[in-house]
């Protein structure tokens, strides 16, 4: 009996160490994967569209990411879009430091091209052709583009946000919750992607055919700004 129990003793101190290498190996290959995506170096998206988001600099020391999001991974072989695609890049971070936020919220404002509140209707949003069509039909989609006129024309962050019950709103067009500001730092027309991107979507108005946006949201009573890119 006592040989017995010294066996099982081995064999759980045993399994223990097993399980404890396989979860500090878990973590260092998620680590490695988290590092390899903030060095955004093999996306078709031009990183000037992007320049802003948070680097190693002690400017950003206090945000820790959260969430990385994308469509834009380079490929091997020549690409040919089925349907219409938003191409886009977006990072959650938890903010440490409510001070350096609001700072860097301000900065950001002062910056902004263009700027909507995400419970108003005054904007309206892009991504996938088949996204879209799970709110939208054609004839609605295509009204909301020729009078967005001035307004902004931002990401929809609903498929992005969906498993993240406490960013995620689904009452609002955007799908942030009431009270987030959604900030365009850049904004253009042009079609800046690699030629095998190229999808002419009917829906769209010519002034809407191709272009890009990127920017920040946040919300001055929570720890959160996600940065987002998408071109198209």
């Amino acid at each position: 009996m006592k040989k017995l129990f010294i066996i099982l003793v081995i064999v759980l101190n045993v399994l223990s160490c097993t399980f404890s290498q396989k979860s500090k190996d878990k973590n260092k290959d998620f680590s490695y994967i988290i590092e390899e995506a903030l060095k955004r170096k093999n996306y078709v998206i031009p990183d000037t569209l992007f320049s802003f988001f948070p680097d190693k600099s002690d400017m950003y020391k206090y945000l820790e990411i959260i969430k990385i999001a994308e469509s834009a991974q380079k490929t091997e072989t020549p690409f040919e879009p089925q349907q219409f695609n938003v191409y886009r890049i977006v990072e959650i971070y938890l903010s440490k430091n409510k001070t350096s936020l609001e700072q860097l919220s301000s900065e950001y404002r002062s910056q902004s091209l263009f700027s909507a509140k995400s419970e108003n209707n005054d904007y309206f949003i892009l991504d996938y052709g088949w996204e879209l069509s799970l709110r939208y039909d054609t004839l609605q989609l295509k009204e909301q583009y020729l009078k967005l006129g001035d307004n902004p024309l931002v990401f929809n962050f609903r498929s992005t946000l969906d498993n993240m019950p406490f960013l995620y709103d689904t009452t609002t067009i955007s799908g942030l919750p009431a009270g987030y500001e959604i900030l365009i730092l850049k904004s253009g027309s042009n079609f800046v992607l690699p030629q095998d991107r190229l999808y002419e979507w009917s829906v769209l108005p010519n002034n809407l055919k191709h272009g890009y946006r990127s920017g920040v949201a946040f919300k001055e009573s929570e720890p959160y700004i996600i940065y987002w890119v998408m071109t198209w």
